[in-house]
Parts: C-alpha cells; structure tokens; sequence
C-alpha cells in the first residue's frame, strides 16, 4: 500500500456463531455486502486530541510506538489521549493501530508477500502477537485461512521493460 493512501476504519457486528471468512474473497463479499455498524472517518469527531492521535497512528502504525510516545510528542497525558480517541472513535487507540496493521498484513499476504514477511512489514514484532489479533478478529488461525496467490503473466525481466 502507498504510504499516502489514507485508511478508514469501520466496525461491523459479527455473530460469534458464524463461520469466519475463510479467504480473501470470503472477507471482501462480506465486507462489501455488509453494512457498517459504525465508520471512523477520516478528518470526523469533535476532538482535536483524538483527531491528532489518529492521524499519527495511520502515519506511523508500522513502526514500533506507543501511546506515551504520543503523549511525550503532544504533551498530554497517555490516558487522556486514550480517553478522547475512545470517545470520539468509539475504539482504543491500540486496538485501532492493530486493526490496521492486521488489515495491512492480510493485503500484503493477499499481493504474494509471505506470511512472515506480511507480519513484520505490517508492524507486529512477533508471530504469537500476530496470531493472537489475527484469531481475534477472524476467530480462526492465519494458517487456516486462504490468502489468495498472485497469478504473474509477465516474467521479471519483462515488467523491466
């Protein structure tokens, strides 16, 4: 993904009793055949801390930061950073950085990346924390879902060309 693009969360109600997409098609006809309980905008909410807060978060998510690196750059309090994004995105700044980075995973998976390079890349620092979000969000393990493979039809020194 381009650095530039700009991502924007949405929260979907998902029945704990239905079966978890089980590829990247899967994930995408549900996402796109389902209507968000909730969408976090970019540029919405009344809250100039929580609006700050996200944008540093969608610009840095890769790398290895935590909120009281944010409150140290704002000179604001880790909790009440913590308390105005939760107030304004109705999510935690934390749980909102690991959405993203299991977001840019699965889309790195999904373009040929391998599942280690994927992890890494997408800001996680370990496989077991990976795995963890990973279950959480899809109730399923990475292994047992399908990331679909790139199909080339040019040869590297043709797309050199």
């Amino acid at each position: 993904l381009k650095e530039s693009l700009q991502y924007q969360a949405s929260i979907f109600n998902w029945n704990p009793n239905q079966e978890s997409p089980k590829s990247w098609n899967e994930l995408n006809q549900f996402l796109t055949s389902t209507e968000p309980v909730f969408r976090i905008p970019n540029g919405i909410g009344n809250s100039k801390t929580a609006q700050l807060t996200k944008k540093i978060i969608d610009q840095n998510f890769k790398s290895d930061f935590k909120i009281s690196d944010i409150s140290k750059q704002t000179g604001l309090s880790r909790i009440f950073i913590s308390r105005e994004f939760k107030k304004c995105f109705n999510i935690s700044p934390v749980e909102y950085r690991h959405q993203l980075r299991i977001y840019e995973a699965l889309t790195l998976m999904n373009h040929g990346s391998s599942v280690t390079e994927a992890i890494f890349q997408s800001g996680y620092s370990s496989l077991n924390q990976f795995i963890s979000y990973f279950k959480k969000y899809f109730y399923t393990t990475p292994s047992r879902y399908h990331f679909k493979k790139p199909k080339l039809t040019k040869t590297c020194a043709e797309l050199l060309l």
